[in-house]
């Protein structure tokens, strides 16, 4: 996180006072276990999704101070950064660089449902995203459609790019790639049964962690 800020008073006695906040919702047990579990973050105060929520619920939106939140490398204030990013303000090139610097599933996630389904241009991005090499940028591109699927704005375009791109992330050997390969096939199913049967029956006999993931994944969801 490469973004430089010049040192306002104010906003960093905005941050403090986050801080603050989440030392009194903090759980040194909960923050062990997801350390332990591949979460890692400089600062991780383990304070559930839910009291983060109320925390946001609390503050007003504000591009500066969620930009601020964001660079912290702290997982809650990184959290709130996406509930509290004004939705009006958030281009497609910052959620791109936002997308980059996401390094768990958590982050894609919330990133993903508070911000970036809510773009006009989320479609494009998932397109785009297909194109990259980073694991979570990809991961992103089908969380993201996962998303808009559900709510049926995902365009015939977007759909048909993920369908392209499952081809090689099948076969990824990134939990966060064929996870969320998974999820996706699993939403498209409603409506694509026929499809993402036939799809996970070419993977009867194939190998890697991706391919026996996903067949078995996805094949408990259509029995």
């Amino acid at each position: 996180m490469d973004e430089f800020f010049m040192y306002d008073e104010k906003l960093e006695q905005r941050v403090e006072q986050v801080k603050r906040m989440l030392r009194l919702s903090m759980n040194g047990v909960v923050s062990g276990c997801m350390s332990a579990s591949g979460l890692d973050y400089n600062l991780n105060y383990g304070v559930q999704l839910p009291r983060v929520k109320e925390l946001a619920a609390g503050m007003d939106k504000d591009k500066m101070f969620a930009q601020r939140l964001w660079m912290s490398d702290c997982r809650e204030m990184m959290l709130l950064a996406t509930m509290l990013f004004p939705m009006d303000s958030f281009d497609e090139e910052m959620a791109l660089k936002w997308i980059s610097e996401c390094h768990n599933m958590e982050l894609v996630e919330q990133l993903s449902l508070n911000l970036l389904r809510n773009m006009e241009y989320a479609d494009d991005l998932i397109i785009k995203l297909l194109e990259k090499q980073g694991k979570y940028e990809r991961a992103t591109a089908y969380v993201l459609a996962s998303f808009l699927f559900l709510r049926g704005t995902l365009t015939g375009e977007a759909e048909d790019a993920c369908k392209m791109a499952l081809k090689r992330d099948l076969s990824s050997d990134d939990y966060a790639v064929y996870a969320s390969v998974a999820r996706f096939l699993r939403v498209l199913s409603d409506k694509e049964r026929e499809y993402v049967e036939s799809l996970v029956d070419g993977l009867e006999d194939a190998t890697g962690k991706g391919a026996s993931f996903v067949r078995e994944n996805v094949r408990m969801m259509l029995m």
